[in-house]
């Protein structure tokens, strides 16, 4: 008798809004709120507005995007002048690129601030490339690769994306739109 009213209790009790344990997908809470900052929404979706939303299809802006580059490219100059690299950032999508930034020349460090619209789908590798842009000749000095659509998930709910090659590196922020 004593497991009937407790069962019974425990199904009784408070108002129609879901558990915690029986929130919907994606909500990241009982409330079904999220915070910006903290963003722990589940699945396909990331936090806006409090609320967790579909990640796809959806545009992003990257913006601050800082690319520190060594004074040489592993021991050789970086152009044949023997100047430092002259520094340009590309986005692509599914190998479609889909935005540039202006080229910085002989820098060891390209600060653009951006932003950078990009609509995607959730389809197909994210790559955002680092290079030195000379003339008849692209040399890599980094890449952030999100390949598949949870690995691009995390850094979306963070606002931030940054990867590193030795003393090679960009970082940036994301702001869902």
């Amino acid at each position: 008798m004593l497991k009937v009213c407790l069962v019974l209790a425990l199904s009784s009790c408070g108002d129609d809004a879901p558990s915690a344990i029986d929130a919907p997908p994606g909500s990241a809470d009982a409330a079904g709120t999220c915070s910006e900052t903290v963003d722990r929404c589940a699945g396909e979706t990331i936090c806006m507005g409090g609320t967790c939303v579909a990640a796809y299809p959806r545009t992003y802006n990257f913006s601050n995007i800082t690319v520190t580059a060594s004074g040489t490219n592993d021991g050789a100059p970086w152009d044949p002048d023997s100047s430092l690299a002259d520094i340009t950032v590309s986005i692509e999508n599914a190998l479609v690129n889909i935005a540039n930034t202006p080229v910085l020349t002989d820098r060891t460090m390209g600060e653009f601030p951006g932003p950078y619209s990009v609509m995607l789908t959730g389809d197909g590798a994210l790559l955002i490339l680092a290079d030195d842009d000379d003339e008849g000749a692209t040399e890599q000095i980094v890449v952030c690769a999100l390949v598949g659509r949870q690995e691009q998930l995390a850094p979306f709910r963070t606002r931030r994306v940054s990867c590193a090659n030795g003393a090679k590196s960009m970082m940036m922020t994301v702001t869902p739109q």
